[in-house]
């Protein structure tokens, strides 16, 4: 299975790869998510809840950044499904691109699939997930009242530099959506 996702951030590039630097704020902007830590071999620990009735995946993953240039990162990454057992194996890609006071975010993965996490993927399911997952996370890191990127479930605040409040189309969407 092969995925893509653009997300545009509202805030420069340097800041952005900045802020994927710190493995807690990132799983921290995931809903669903949460940072385990580190594994002995430097790996990311990381559970994720997916939840759409009337599935149900809890999936602990492993990740492991492999690569590293200006605003780039190669990562391998594991995943077992906690219930099941089912597995997405593969090679994952995230690129900082850079366009004044806006960045995008390019993520890839190219990933083996088994067992119930297939089985999502089959149904469209595990494609929307990380759609959703995609936009939330952008949504998280392009808050930055008062010079701080707000991090949910108690994950402590980043300072950054104060950067203009511009909002992603996805942002405008969701605000949209709730009547704001």
């Amino acid at each position: 299975m092969h995925l893509r996702e653009e997300l545009r951030i509202g805030r420069p590039a340097d800041d952005v790869w900045n802020a994927l630097q710190d493995p807690e704020l990132v799983f921290g902007c995931v809903p669903g998510a949460r940072y385990e830590g580190r594994e002995s071999d430097g790996a990311h620990a990381v559970t994720v809840t997916l939840e759409a009735d009337p599935d149900r995946l809890v999936l602990e993953a492993s990740i492991l950044v492999t690569g590293s240039g200006r605003r780039s990162a190669t990562a391998d990454l594991r995943v077992v499904e906690r219930g099941s057992g089912g597995r997405a194996r593969g090679g994952v890609a995230v690129e900082v691109e850079g366009h004044g006071l806006f960045s995008m975010i390019r993520v890839s993965a190219d990933l083996t699939l088994t067992g119930s996490v297939a089985d999502a993927a089959r149904r469209g399911y595990l494609g929307e997930a990380v759609h959703f997952l995609g936009a939330a996370f952008a949504e998280c890191l392009d808050r930055s009242s008062a010079g701080e990127v707000e991090a949910p479930r108690g994950v402590a605040a980043v300072p950054r530099a104060p950067v203009p409040r511009r909002r992603s189309l996805i942002g405008r969407l969701w605000d949209g959506l709730r009547g704001r």
